[in-house]
């Protein structure tokens, strides 16, 4: 596919700039309607940077794939790095040595970073996104919150001595919680309703994805759930509309 070349491009820094600046509204949106600390969602963002982005980006980069157009690029790198990263980490697990996460992560940010530098120049003035482009992913990400406020936001009410938490028929919150928890001890876990039986035919990819980050940032996992993680999955698991309508030309800014 092919980016078509219109008025509304946005080029070089500036094209870098916007999703960070988009990163960084939504921790501040999260902080003042949920009291989600600003610290949690900004080692989150950086946790996907160097586990999830860097990795993606990366193999984009070995098989020739990666695109000028900044940032379905950035998108794509992150999605692929989603889907690997639980079978490196499910590995290290399975050796008992989940702190070679240190390690992998450090070796993924030195190779990336030599490329970069390397690349620096080039690609800071071929680098690009579209208006458009950008307003789809701000309409994607701003549709997902509203609609996870009514669904799994509003779920958890942080209080001064803790929290409050509801939980109706409609929702598995607290099912996927004890499984991550349990995930913290022992892998792979045991069948939460179930006493001795392992859970290992379960798709585990998600929860152990954040698992990893309470163990890399001890970012808590009730808010990973809830909140922080809903929301990562739930903006991915839309994108394709992005490209279905792009595919159907109503957007004209992406040719198949």
């Amino acid at each position: 596919m092919e980016q078509t070349k219109d008025s509304g491009m946005i080029k070089g820094f500036k094209a870098v700039l916007i999703l960070p600046a988009l990163s960084v509204f939504i921790a501040v949106l999260l902080n003042l309607l949920y009291a989600l600390p600003l610290n949690d969602s900004f080692m989150w963002f950086f946790g996907v940077f160097i586990y999830f982005f860097i990795p993606g980006n990366l193999l984009l980069r070995f098989l020739d794939f990666q695109k000028d157009e900044h940032t379905v690029n950035v998108l794509h790198s992150i999605a692929l790095g989603t889907a690997l990263m639980p079978l490196v980490y499910m590995v290290f697990r399975r050796v008992s040595h989940p702190e070679l996460l240190y390690l992998y992560g450090l070796i993924m940010l030195l190779i990336w970073s030599g490329l970069a530098v390397r690349e620096f120049k080039d690609r800071m003035r071929n680098v690009y996104t579209s208006f458009m482009d950008v307003l789809s992913v701000t309409v994607l990400i701003s549709a997902v919150l509203l609609l996870l406020h009514f669904t799994h936001f509003t779920d958890v009410i942080f209080t001064e001595k803790g929290f409050s938490i509801r939980n109706i028929y409609l929702t598995e919150n607290i099912f996927h919680l004890g499984i991550i928890n349990n995930l913290k001890d022992m892998f792979p876990p045991l069948y939460p309703y179930a006493s001795g039986v392992q859970f290992s035919h379960y798709h585990l990819n998600m929860h152990l994805e954040i698992e990893m980050f309470n163990r890399l940032f001890s970012i808590d996992t009730l808010k990973l759930v809830f909140f922080i993680s809903r929301s990562f999955i739930s903006v991915f698991w839309s994108l394709p509309l992005i490209f279905l309508s792009a595919g159907t030309g109503t957007r004209g800014s992406w040719v198949f």
